[in-house]
């Protein structure tokens, strides 16, 4: 696919530059008539802003307030995001009073494995840890895709499930 004709906005700032996608991903930034021609999906963006590889960096698909779930889940809400150009996030699971490392982490990804529009990361919320906290899990949490994170400065705890 090749967006053409907008205006591209990343690190080194806003340039005129087409957009070139190959198997889901950005494969290559170049100037008006640099792009291959014939491409089957070509998308004029002309007045447009094109944002590849926008990361959001935090949000709440499908969290348990206590008193309800947030509004979005995995897919309503990475849909939104995909149709605002952005292609990957980083949600959190939360770990519950009484609930393992493990077994946050494995209820959150299950409920975004497979429903999810683009890329996603899952840190694991810790806001609290007792006398059990299960240090042998913590060490083999990061090689299951998500590194722990410090328990939040406002030492809030979530409600219960």
């Amino acid at each position: 696919m090749v967006i053409r004709g907008g205006t591209v906005v990343d690190e080194d700032g806003e340039r005129e530059v087409d957009v070139v996608v190959k198997d889901g991903r950005v494969a290559l930034l170049a100037l008006p008539g640099e792009t291959p021609d014939g491409d089957p999906e070509t998308i004029d963006a002309t007045g447009l802003y094109v944002l590849p590889g926008v990361i959001d960096p935090h949000t709440h698909f499908a969290l348990d307030t206590g008193s309800g779930r947030t509004a979005d889940d995995f897919t309503s809400g990475s849909g939104s995001a995909a149709a605002g150009g952005v292609t990957s996030y980083v949600n959190f699971a939360i770990q519950y009073p009484g609930e393992g490392f493990e077994a946050a982490l494995d209820g959150v990804r299950r409920e975004a494995d497979g429903a999810s529009h683009v890329d996603w990361d899952m840190p694991l919320n810790l806001p609290h840890l007792h006398d059990a906290w299960e240090p042998d899990r913590a060490r083999r949490a990061p090689r299951r895709g998500a590194p722990p994170t410090a328990p939040p400065p406002t030492q809030h705890t979530p409600p219960h499930r």
